[in-house]
């Protein structure tokens, strides 16, 4: 019923749009931390966006962020992110990931490595 609820009003608002306005359009999903993994509002936002990833271009996860002003700072900054990363890495989501992630993938294989 939330959803139902959700793309019924989410719809209501696209009739005011214009297309660029929709495309353009990046939804704010407030929630808890232990809510994150498969939050339904992410899937409903993610395929109505045709975005495969759930989280991403178009819909942000404000994880424990319940302040519009807050979570709004929260877009800002992941838009420089983006547009920095896609600057000096070439992957506007290279940021959203640990800067040392890739080292670590390798240091653990190493580490765990049988003997």
């Amino acid at each position: 019923m939330q959803l139902r609820a959700t793309h019924k009003q989410v719809m209501e608002w696209k009739k005011d749009m214009t297309a660029e306005e929709w495309a353009a359009l990046t939804v704010i999903v407030p929630g808890s931390q232990t809510a994150r993994s498969e939050n339904a509002t992410v899937q409903y936002f993610a395929r109505l966006f045709g975005e495969s990833t759930g989280e991403g271009r178009r819909v942000v996860y404000a994880e424990s962020l319940w302040d519009e002003e807050k979570a709004l700072r929260l877009l800002g900054t992941m838009r420089l992110d983006g547009k920095l990363a896609e600057a000096v890495f070439g992957d506007r989501f290279r940021m959203y990931r640990d800067f040392l992630a890739d080292g670590a993938r390798a240091a653990i294989d190493d580490i765990l490595a049988p003997e």
